[in-house]
């Protein structure tokens, strides 16, 4: 199991939100931890998430995903409960 980090800058105001968020909530176990940063639990690797993210944002939108192994973060204990497991 992956753990990808997945940021996101939609460039317009109205655009929607919602349907990217539920296409990250289809592709695995995913909780927001800080606005507009997402981590994602899933076998899919980086290259495929991001695609799959793509088909739901518009051209001027950005997209960053990585996995990750290591981290450290001051942020809400639910979210760090996530991230490692617990």
């Amino acid at each position: 199991m992956n753990n990808l980090l997945i940021t996101y800058d939609l460039h317009f105001s109205g655009q929607d939100y919602q349907a990217l968020i539920e296409k990250i909530q289809s592709l695995g176990q995913a909780k927001s931890i800080l606005k507009s940063v997402w981590v994602l639990k899933t076998s899919l690797s980086a290259d495929v998430v991001r695609k799959s993210l793509q088909t739901v944002m518009d051209k001027n939108d950005f997209i960053f995903v990585c996995r990750f192994d290591e981290w450290s973060a001051f942020m809400l204990e639910e979210s760090n409960q996530f991230i490692s497991g617990a």
